[in-house]
């Protein structure tokens, strides 16, 4: 299961098997680093985004880029997901970009009040 996956079927406990220890992820929110982060990070994006269809998955030997679209509280967003992979396969660092802007507002917004109720595994409560 890729994290574009995990986002299309929210709640899976697979996640934490998927990702290495040290895992980086990137996005407009914030930096996230460690296996917890991350998945901390992706149930809160998953928690508030609805419709998630993944669209193209271009792979390789390194890792896979993910298209998908999404919506935000009935407002449409699109998004690439880049996953970098070890040489067992493991994901140790992942991007997600999404737009346009005034939805992804929105989703900060949602995003920043969820984690706000459970706060960061390797960061300060």
């Amino acid at each position: 299961m890729s994290l574009a996956e995990y986002l299309k079927a929210a709640g899976s406990a697979e996640l934490s098997q998927l990702v290495a220890e040290d895992v980086r992820f990137h996005s407009p929110v914030a930096d996230y680093r460690g296996r917890d982060d991350i998945v901390h990070m992706f149930k809160a994006i998953a928690a508030l985004l609805d419709e998630v269809a993944i669209h193209r998955v271009i792979t390789d030997d390194l890792g896979s880029v993910s298209f998908l679209t999404a919506s935000v509280e009935g407002n449409e967003l699109s998004g690439v997901l880049d996953e970098r992979l070890d040489p067992e396969g493991i994901i140790v660092e992942a991007t997600l970009l999404l737009r346009p802007y005034a939805t992804l507002k929105i989703a900060i917004q949602r995003m920043a009040e969820l984690l706000a109720e459970s706060p960061r595994p390797g960061g300060p409560a």
